[in-house]
């Protein structure tokens, strides 16, 4: 506020640390206030979307990677039982084949 008023300047500061619990703070200079009231609340408005963005990203990703990994293990699963069916299939085939065969009397 001191320098605002000693160089009768705009200014704006705004901070977050990404492990606080609270808002951010942020400061306008009265002249800037003054001058540029609606421009100012909106320089707020911008800097509230992107600390909260920041601070959601690394939550966004994890539960993506969540979801990405729930899908990929159904999805295994989902293989392996198809896995499993053709093998069950396989076995059925290859004991109807040495059925015929022996009945042809055909060497395995």
């Amino acid at each position: 506020e001191c320098v605002s008023k000693e160089t009768n300047g705009w200014l704006f500061f705004a901070a977050q640390h990404p492990n606080a619990a609270g808002q951010f703070v942020h400061y306008a200079s009265s002249r800037l206030r003054r001058e540029a009231k609606d421009d100012t609340k909106e320089l707020v408005k911008q800097f509230q979307a992107t600390i909260n963005a920041l601070m959601n990203a690394p939550r966004k990703d994890a539960l993506e990677m969540g979801r990405v990994l729930e899908s990929s293990c159904q999805e295994l699963a989902q293989k392996e039982e198809e896995v499993r069916r053709q093998d069950d299939e396989i076995r059925e085939k290859d004991a109807l084949l040495a059925k015929y065969k022996g009945m042809l009397g055909i060497e395995k």
